[in-house]
Formats: C-alpha cells, sequence, structure tokens
C-alpha cells in the first residue's frame, strides 16, 4: 500500500512494473502506455493490491475511454 499520498514502497512499484509489463500490448504507443499506467495507478490506489486481479481489470477493458469500449448488441 501507498507510503504516503503519493510514494510507493520498492514492492510496489515492482508488483506494478510486472502487472504494466504483462497487460501492455506489444506494439502499444506512448498513449497506450500512459492510459494503462495511469488506471493501474488509480486501482492500486483504491485498495486492489492482487496481482491477479489487477491484470484482469486491465485487460478486460474497464479502464478504457467509452467509446473504445465494445458492448455486445
Amino acid at each position: 500500500m501507498p507510503l504516503g499520498e503519493c510514494c510507493y514502497n520498492p514492492y510496489d512499484l515492482d508488483l506494478m512494473a510486472r502487472v504494466l509489463a504483462k497487460c501492455l500490448p506489444p506494439a502499444a504507443t506512448k498513449a497506450e502506455k500512459e492510459r494503462h499506467a495511469a488506471a493501474l495507478i488509480c486501482l492500486y490506489g483504491t485498495g486492489i493490491t492482487n496481482e491477479a486481479r489487477l491484470l484482469e481489470l486491465l485487460t478486460e477493458g474497464s479502464h478504457k475511454p467509452y467509446h473504445e469500449v465494445k458492448t455486445a448488441a
């Protein structure tokens, strides 16, 4: 968990780096990387610290802008 309002310990950073590396597409653009990183920090900040759960949430598309989410018709 965060040590302060905007500080993370080395374990937190390692976990987030692993999650980010696993969920990014191979040819991710700078914007995609930034969006995934922002979503990861937001999710982690809400208390979701389980690596598998973070990966699940980031890869299912719930962090994408509304216009990019594909819904079943």
